[in-house]
């Protein structure tokens, strides 16, 4: 199945690579640990974005029965897992 990364043309191999590259580095991110996923503070970049991760979190693991009373908890956790990343 051919894949079509972007507009200007490139070698399938050089493709590949590019690739490969975002996947490592995507799956690097939720293994780095705590300190980068739920830090608090502003994000990088200088839009003074504030992190929402670490306050999911905190919610999250106070309370447990929200996942009982509320089926889109669970969206929550993979909501938590993207930000990570």
């Amino acid at each position: 199945m051919p894949v079509v990364v972007e507009c200007r043309p490139n070698s399938a191999a050089a493709s590949g690579r590019r690739l490969a590259r975002l996947a490592r580095s995507t799956q690097s991110r939720p293994r780095q640990g705590p300190d980068s996923a739920y830090r608090d503070g502003i994000l990088p970049g200088g839009l003074n974005v504030r992190r929402r991760a670490p306050s999911i979190h905190k919610d999250l693991l106070e309370n447990p029965e929200k996942a009982e009373i509320d089926p889109l908890t669970a969206m929550d956790w993979i909501n938590l897992w993207a930000m990570a990343v």
